[in-house]
């Protein structure tokens, strides 16, 4: 499978699902193999019989292949839980706490001009706005308890595959309410 290296955590996701949902590739003699490439689908479909392909942006347009398999579909009926596509982390007790403040009212600002973004992405893909805006609400910005669960269980399987050396304690910042963004 060539894989694109610039998203790590779905490669590691593409190795869970598929090992877990299709046991005889782990124990076939011709094991699959992941290839990092660049994200050049059919030079990756020339050098692999699988290309692991990640949507950065909403697009108009479905693949015309034959078979795809949508790997947060798959991680979601595997464990019932959601796929936490990325996240912040620091190392205790040396990541400032001004910091996470600010990352935190980063994300609020994001998070309550969905609107503007998704006007913005429509314009520079030649989508519709609506279709855009759609496409950024699909997402969580929030870990919560479902999350939270998620990370937990996607590192027991990364462990458990031999991707991860032990299974990380996953700490939590506890930072005061967050100041409230501005609509400007």
């Amino acid at each position: 499978m060539a894989v694109d290296i610039r998203v790590t955590s779905e490669i590691i996701l593409a190795k869970i699902i598929l090992t877990e949902k299709y046991p005889n590739l782990a124990g076939s003699e011709q094991s699959f193999k992941i290839i990092p490439m660049l994200p050049h689908r059919e030079e990756m479909l020339e050098k692999a019989n699988a290309a692991l392909i990640v949507n950065f942006h909403p697009s108009a347009h479905e693949a015309k292949e034959p078979f795809s398999l949508d790997l947060v579909e798959e991680w979601n009926d595997l464990t019932e839980l959601p796929y936490v596509h990325g996240f912040w982390v620091g190392n205790e007790g040396s990541t400032p706490e001004a910091m996470v403040e600010e990352l935190i009212r980063c994300k609020g600002q994001g998070t309550s001009h969905l609107k503007a973004i998704a006007s913005e992405i429509s314009k520079e893909r030649s989508l519709s706005a609506s279709m855009c805006e759609n496409y950024l609400r699909t997402f969580s910005y929030e870990l919560q308890e479902k999350e939270q669960e998620s990370l937990g269980e996607f590192m027991q399987f990364a462990y458990y595959y031999g991707i991860l050396p032990d299974v990380p304690d996953l700490n939590f910042y506890d930072v005061a309410s967050p100041p409230s963004p501005s609509s400007n």
